[in-house]
């Protein structure tokens, strides 16, 4: 076995390989970049090394400054993770030939599986159904709609060297191609180093399963049983499962036997996933072959009890796999939950800020949690958004299903926006639990779960309560909601009374407070909300409240930090703005006309320019944060009356982009 491994990325993925190394007695060399000196991968490595500036494109993108650093300190092995270089041929014919081990298949597979047309040939021998679609080497912007006419739309755009959703758009008229598959190329561009495309037809309401296999160098293929990954938002997973549910068992003999087939076929050599569409049907479409480790691998491991990460670093080592295919077990159901840093309410855009406050889910022989992150840790909007993966096992998915709710109830993250609400919707919906799966299910159902809802009384009658009698200088860990403690302006004679008002993005809502030393109320006339409680069914614990009296049991966490209120319930989150009223002027009158940026990030594209009339809507720029590209919208019709910014631009959160003048509207 090696004795030192260089790991070549960031993040959760970064931390799950010294997992499965370091107890084999291998010294983990980390590389990082200036923004992630004090990351949580960082601090765990044996070793680490700056390998360059904040992009990946300056940093874990840096294909001979990351072999350089591998060769001065000694390490025999790269193991490049998902992402960023994993599926690089030419960053692994580097680390063969500068005598290092490339911990994946060999630079031939990579390539071949890579190209799209290569791969579609070989499947055919294997008499796999293929997506209609195109995998040519002309990427002429003309000849690549020409070929999406002949598809027929609506057509997916999807970059040859990549995943995750990066560098794909699903595209429903012709009219939005060009500039669709523009925006593409750059975000594959700026992910994978590699801007070529690929064309495929755009299925309705398929499923997406995928089998992981695993080959050695002694002739061995293996699969591990599949993997149902259909709940997708954006072309990207955000819940996985295994084994696949509501699967016929001649589909899932077909699966495995094609995937194995595929492997033979390339003579993969490693740790690698064959994806597939399943339609209504039942048949069987290829999709592609993902050549390294998949981020989802965490469900295979939980039902077959299997480490993948030490079966890569034995095939690397030219080792045999310890098991043959007979002894590889289903063991019960497995689901993964993906943690963001976005906010579903605002089209999953991702969220960057300090972690002020992090409480996780006890990890257990059932419940496993893969994090990158730590409280106070700062989220920057230069790389991807996802934070962890909570990944659950019980003996039936209806368990799995309830542990994973339970799990999600358990885990609080307060200063960033992240996931967590959402992905107790998709979880809690009927068609889930039957399950009725595809990869547009999320998109279908998406105005329902993020539609805009007025404020919720209980959630601010807990965060009004617990501002109440929250006292800094109290260190006890349990609140008896004592008079005496709190400075609320209650008096030993007859009832004090105050008003205690937030803010949630632009509304303003305020909540009446009555208080004298047998009971409290609060009242909220612009919800028509009212509610007395004496102060013993008031429980105040660290930062969690509790209301019970005979008919209610409310229960949040409350983080307060300078004047925000971070509410975490188990069923919602919301962050408050505490309103000083006597000072307070509404963000509106401050900011009428101005489009501002929602996060630091690069101004890739300007659609607009001055004196341009545009519908509500309509495309104004795109910015790219954390490695996505996010286009900014108008917000009514109106008139373009100044730019501020200009392409290239490096733009901080809140900074004015343009003035809009709404139609109808005098300056």
């Amino acid at each position: 076995m090696f004795k030192k491994v260089l790991i070549a990325n960031r993040g959760e993925i970064a931390c799950r390989i010294m997992q499965s190394a370091q107890p084999l007695g291998i010294h983990c060399i980390a590389i990082y970049s200036t923004v992630d000196k004090a990351a949580k991968h960082v601090a765990l490595a044996d070793s680490a090394y700056c390998v360059g500036g904040a992009s990946s494109q300056a940093s874990y993108l840096q294909q001979d400054k990351i072999i350089e650093i591998a060769l001065r300190h000694q390490a025999k092995a790269i193991h490049p993770g998902y992402g960023f270089l994993s599926e690089n041929a030419d960053f692994a014919k580097k680390c063969i030939e500068a005598g290092i081990v490339f911990i994946g298949p060999k630079p031939s597979t990579i390539k071949a599986m890579g190209s799209k047309t290569h791969a579609k040939q070989l499947l055919e021998k294997a008499q796999v159904a293929q997506i209609p679609g195109y995998y040519g080497a002309n990427q002429d912007p003309h000849h690549l709609l020409k070929e999406a006419k002949k598809i027929g739309f609506p057509v997916l755009i999807k970059a040859s060297s990549g995943g995750g959703g990066r560098g794909m758009r699903v595209i429903h008229e012709e009219g939005d191609f060009l500039s669709a598959l523009s925006s593409a190329k750059r975000e594959a561009k700026s992910s994978f180093d590699n801007d070529t495309v690929l064309l495929e037809k755009y299925f309705i309401d398929p499923r997406h399963v995928e089998i992981q296999i695993a080959a050695d160098t002694h002739g061995n293929v293996l699969h591990l049983f599949e993997r149902d990954c259909s709940m997708q938002r954006r072309q990207q997973k955000i819940i996985e499962e295994a084994p696949a549910p509501a699967l016929s068992t001649r589909v899932r003999e077909q699966l495995s036997s094609m995937a194995c087939n595929t492997a033979r076929e390339v003579k993969y050599l490693g740790v690698g996933t064959v994806e597939f569409l399943v339609d209504k049907a039942e048949k069987v479409y290829f999709m592609e072959m993902n050549t390294r480790l998949q981020v989802e691998h965490a469900v295979t491991e939980m039902i077959t009890g299997i480490d993948l990460v030490h079966w890569q670093l034995l095939i690397a080592a030219n080792q045999p796999l310890p098991l043959r295919q007979e002894q590889i077990p289903i063991q019960g159901h497995a689901i993964e939950a993906r943690i963001y840093a976005e906010d579903p309410n605002n089209a999953f855009m991702p969220s960057i800020g300090k972690i002020v406050y992090l409480k996780e889910p006890p990890q257990s022989r059932t419940l496993r949690l893969d994090s990158s992150i730590r409280e106070n840790d700062t989220i920057s909007s230069y790389y991807d958004p996802m934070l962890a993966k909570l990944i659950v096992h019980g003996q039936t998915r209806e368990q799995a299903i309830e542990q994973l709710w339970i799990a999600l109830n358990e885990y609080h993250i307060a200063g960033i926006d992240t996931n967590i609400a959402f992905l107790k919707k998709v979880l809690q919906s009927p068609d889930f639990k039957t399950p009725n799966l595809s990869t547009q299910y999320i998109e279908n159902h998406l105005t329902q779960w993020t539609e805009e809802k007025n404020l919720s009384f209980k959630l601010l009658a807990l965060a009004a309560l617990y501002h109440h009698f929250h006292d800094d200088d109290n260190d006890e860990e349990t609140c008896q909601c004592d008079p005496w403690k709190n400075s609320s302006g209650w008096r030993l004679l007859g009832n004090s009374r105050y008003t205690l008002s937030f803010l949630e993005g632009e509304k303003t809502i305020s909540i009446g407070i009555t208080s004298n030393h047998k009971e409290i109320t609060l009242d909220c006339a612009k919800l028509s909300e009212k509610i007395t409680l004496s102060c013993d069914e008031i429980s105040i614990i660290k930062n969690q409240i509790t209301l019970k009296t005979e008919n209610i049991h409310w229960q949040a966490v409350i983080i307060l930090q300078h004047h925000h209120c971070f509410v975490l319930s188990d069923t919602d989150n919301i962050t408050l703005t505490v309103v000083d009223t006597a000072f307070h002027h509404t963000t509106s009158t401050l900011s009428k006309g101005q489009l501002t940026a929602p996060m630091p990030g690069v101004i890739v594209e300007l659609l607009v320019s001055p004196n341009t009339r545009v519908k509500q809507d309509e495309p104004l720029l795109v910015l790219e944060a954390m490695k996505m590209e996010h286009t900014l919208l108008a917000p009514y019709e109106g008139i373009v009356t100044s730019l501020h910014c200009k392409r290239g631009d490096h733009v901080q959160k809140d900074s004015e982009l343009l003035k809009l003048q709404r139609v109808g509207e005098s300056q």
